[in-house]
């Protein structure tokens, strides 16, 4: 019965978050830059007019370099920090250097543009072999928009021309210069995967 009642509970949940989804709403993950919980409506996002800027820079300052690399080393180096908040717990999160993938977040979100995704995990499973209920689609957010369609559409484009978000290279520094002792050619650099995180060799 207890695991019946947990399974219940989570059915609800997941109901519950898919309704207000449903009705572009915001179920409260974690904190987007540039909105906060709107104070007087529950489940609502109220602009934060000082980070609003910082996002229309980041968009239009990409949209300038078209790289990614060179926005996060103009934010980092201008004092620019991700969004810093204090949880009802009293911990305090955020306020950490920009990263690609933090970025990369940001300039694809569709909340910039009042569009609120449902089911965002599965946006790249074939539709038709899913439930209905747990299908990819957009729709309009509760929220006011911080970009404009055209600003974001074009942050788009770059994203994918671009290539701009890749993962980092490993530098192999002794490329060119350390040869096979048996057959004389370059040794060349490899990467994996260690239970320790990354090995390259």
């Amino acid at each position: 019965f207890a695991q019946f009642e947990r399974k219940t509970i989570v059915t609800r949940i997941k109901d519950g978050a898919r309704a207000r989804a449903e009705r572009g709403l915001a179920n409260g993950r974690q904190r987007l830059i540039g909105y906060d919980p709107d104070p007087h409506k529950k489940c609502h996002l109220a602009i934060n007019q000082a980070e609003s800027e910082t996002v229309r820079h980041i968009f239009s300052k990409f949209v300038e370099t078209g790289s990614i690399r060179k926005l996060m080393d103009y934010l980092n180096d201008s004092g620019f920090r991700t969004k810093r908040y204090t949880t009802r717990s009293g911990n305090t999160k955020g306020g950490n250097l920009w990263t690609p993938s933090s970025l990369h977040n940001v300039l694809s979100n569709l909340a910039y543009i009042a569009k609120r995704e449902i089911n965002k995990k599965n946006r790249t499973l074939p539709q038709n072999e899913l439930a209905e209920v747990d299908r990819y689609r957009v729709v309009e957010a509760s929220w006011s928009r911080l970009v404009s369609d055209e600003v974001f559409a074009e942050a788009q484009r770059l994203l994918i021309e671009n290539c701009a978000f890749t993962r980092h290279k490993h530098v192999y520094r002794l490329t060119g210069l350390v040869k096979c002792g048996v057959c004389g050619e370059f040794l060349t650099g490899k990467g994996g995967t260690g239970r320790h995180g990354g090995k390259f060799y």
